[in-house]
């Protein structure tokens, strides 16, 4: 295991931090979390021991910072946080080392004398844009490249990672990736016994009861989390080894009303990991309820306490803290000199609340994710949290993804559908919750002039076999939507097949960042952005299908939209205005059908072919449900006798008992003399219609 004892501290020997940082971001005193539990890292590629540049990946929120705070205070690294900096670019670190430190720095970094670690890969890519990202880290690597400079190393999210990863190799250096993962059984275990005792000391009453009964404490937690374990699944690893989870257990096992863990330790059955997070929860909005009620000496005379610092009221003052909402009103009380009293108490609880850090800032992912969703499908501040998000968009972490699932899933009254607003963030939370060979994909379904569309979430696995694994792939939906919002998404964007009567924003105002392949066929489409840059799959070589961005749009806004730049992928559009400058060399203008018979089968079939995701290697699967689902089907027989006669000539396959089929290219090849990218743009054949014409 590359770990600091046996890894970092051989690779930065030498190094020492410079008397004085004069420049944000540049941090030469970062301290170790007294809890601190050092991660397993496992090599992806490259020999960490000897690699110049070493870029360590992981989901969101899973101490990617802490690391690398740890790694700078054992090494006397330089850490460079990329979340305070100026954004990235051309001269970044060698301007920055010499507004930082001084002149006389450049040399020593240059002679071995200065090393640095840089956090927040992700933050840097969507405040930089891809062409600022990767001069940055250009300039990064015309330091490292000296044979006496230290190695420098780099951390981000999987998506961020692997791009400066890609950047790098292709640049010429000796790179090494290496991957976070969520923490073992040990591992989650360490981090509870230290976080515990760590929380603990922030209140006497908590602090008094740890140091007598803290045996007690640590074994509530472990077997809280335990119950957690075991109600997870395949998924155990995320939940009951994910440290916003473990923080949130903590918080529940020092329950300030209730800290008597032995008594406890009965109660700890849960229905699923994201229930057992919101009930740790409401657990504590509950104990902040009664903790306000008890200091309460004397209420007037007729006066209901229970109506006071509900969970309601706490959920909202916080919204307003955590996404400049409005306050909720106070309860009705009818006593003017007691509602002050209570208003004066309230201020002193709320900025202590369990939810909130001293900062102001939410104290763990969990209760940010907690919080955001109960703002956005209460009614209670649903503008201001999705405000919050487009700027915050890792705030909550992959458990908002996770808690925002459950809400829909919640069997109580009629069934609830997901507000298309809330889709681009639901994307970026669930993307960030991907590891090294995993690719998220979600899609849009729905047909012309339809009310509802029809949306699924699939984390995509790049496994070596085609078999029973693909069976625990995480795939969340088809949930509905009603057709009255906007699909935005402001950041990267990647594993996009959209095809419904929908509107979609692409582009965060200044660039339209895309990683192939994406499929947007919409009534409307804007591009919010003045450069769009298209790039690979770092996955392109497991898929046949090739690198491709397929928009397609009844009506668009591009006018913004001034430069295109292709990164070894390729660009297919068609919407008014496709055949101006710059679009032109893009433009596809699709071939009209000989009658609508032909042209209602030309539909069905690119309908089900390019329904095909690429999974195992390159092969294009698809779940047996998905395509033989009434919404892919449609009314009539032509979808049944099109989809039997394509199982009749091979060209799908059914595997794992009939629960998946497989689409075979070089057979459709045959058949249509097409291949999967002409379907897509619609470029039909004679051979294709012919076919066609026999179901």
């Amino acid at each position: 295991m590359f770990s600091i004892e046996e890894g970092w501290k051989e690779r930065f020997r030498g190094a020492a931090f410079p008397p004085s940082s004069r420049t944000a971001g540049w941090v030469i005193d970062a301290s170790m979390d007294p809890a601190f539990v050092e991660p397993t890292l496992d090599v992806v590629e490259g020999n960490p021991s000897t690699a110049r540049v070493i870029v360590v990946a992981a989901p969101g929120a899973v101490g990617k910072s802490t690391l690398a705070r740890a790694i700078s205070a054992t090494t006397n690294a330089v850490l460079v946080d990329l979340a305070r900096t100026e954004p990235l670019g051309g001269n970044f670190f060698v301007g920055g080392i010499a507004n930082a430190f001084g002149h006389h720095a450049l040399t020593d970094i240059y002679e071995g004398r200065i090393a640095l670690v840089v956090d927040a890969l992700d933050e840097a890519q969507l405040r930089s844009g891809e062409e600022g990202f990767a001069a940055g880290l250009t300039d990064l690597c015309n330091i490292v490249r000296d044979g006496s400079a230290l190695p420098a190393a780099l951390l981000g999210r999987a998506a961020a990672a692997e791009e400066a990863w890609l950047i790098l190799s292709d640049a010429g250096i000796d790179v090494c990736l290496l991957q976070i993962g969520f923490f073992n059984n040990e591992q989650a275990i360490t981090y509870l016994s230290r976080r515990l005792p760590a929380l603990a000391e922030a209140r006497e009453v908590t602090k008094l009861a740890f140091d007598r009964h803290g045996r007690k404490f640590i074994e509530l937690a472990t077997a809280t989390r335990e119950k957690l374990n075991e109600s997870c699944g395949s998924q155990e690893g995320r939940f009951a080894g994910y440290a916003p989870v473990l923080d949130a257990i903590c918080a529940y096992a020092l329950d300030e009303d209730d800290l008597n863990p032995s008594a406890r330790l009965a109660d700890t059955a849960s229905e699923g990991p994201i229930s057992l997070v919101k009930r740790i929860a409401w657990s504590i909005l509950e104990r902040e309820h009664g903790k306000l009620i008890s200091q309460i000496d004397a209420p007037p005379q007729g006066l209901d306490t229970s109506i006071l610092y509900r969970p309601e009221e706490q959920l909202g003052i916080i919204a307003a803290k955590l996404f400049g909402a409005e306050a909720p009103p106070s309860p009705q009380i009818p006593d003017a000199a007691f509602r002050q009293v209570y208003d004066r108490m309230v201020a002193e609880f709320a900025p202590q609340h369990p939810f909130l850090s001293a900062s102001g800032k939410p104290s763990n992912a969990a209760f940010a994710a907690y919080v955001l969703v109960w703002a956005i499908t209460s009614g209670a501040a649903p503008a201001a949290a999705r405000q919050t998000l487009a700027l915050q968009p890792s705030l909550g972490a992959g458990l908002y993804f996770e808690m925002y699932m459950n809400w829909l899933a919640a069997e109580s009254g009629a069934p609830k559908l997901l507000n298309l607003d809330d889709i681009g963030s639901l994307y970026f939370s669930f993307s960030s919750q991907a590891v090294r060979g995993e690719s998220p994909l979600l899609e849009i379904s729905g047909e012309t002039n339809a009310e509802f569309v029809d949306i699924t979430f699939e984390m995509i696995k790049n496994s070596s076999q085609l078999d029973e694994e693909m069976h625990g792939y995480p795939i969340y939906g088809p949930v509905q939507s009603k057709i009255d919002g906007i699909v935005e998404f402001r950041g990267l964007i990647g594993g996009l097949n959209i095809v419904a009567p929908v509107s979609v924003i692409l582009g965060d105002g200044q660039a339209v960042n895309i990683t192939a392949p994406v499929q947007i066929e919409v009534d409307q489409l804007e591009l919010a952005g003045r450069d769009m840059r298209i790039f690979k799959s770092a996955l392109a070589a497991t898929r046949p299908i090739g690198d491709d961005v397929l928009l397609v749009a009844n009506d668009a806004t591009i006018s913004r939209v001034e430069r295109i730049s292709l990164y070894d992928a390729s660009l297919s559009v068609t919407f008014p205005g496709s055949h101006a400058y710059p679009w032109a060399e893009y433009s596809v203008d699709p071939q009209p059908a000989a009658n609508e018979r032909i042209a209602s089968l030309r539909r069905r079939a690119r309908r089900i072919l390019t329904s095909f995701r690429s999974h195992s290697k390159g092969a294009l699967v698809r779940l047996a449900a998905k395509i033989e689902h009434a919404r892919m089907m449609k009314e009539g027989v032509d979808g049944p006798k099109l989809l039997e006669r394509l199982k009749a000539d091979g060209i799908l396959t059914s595997f794992y008992a009939g629960k998946f089929y497989e689409l075979h290219p070089d057979k459709l090849a045959a058949a249509f003399n097409m291949d999967y990218q002409s379907i897509q743009q619609q470029q039909w054949t004679s051979e294709a219609d012919t076919y066609l014409s026999q179901i």
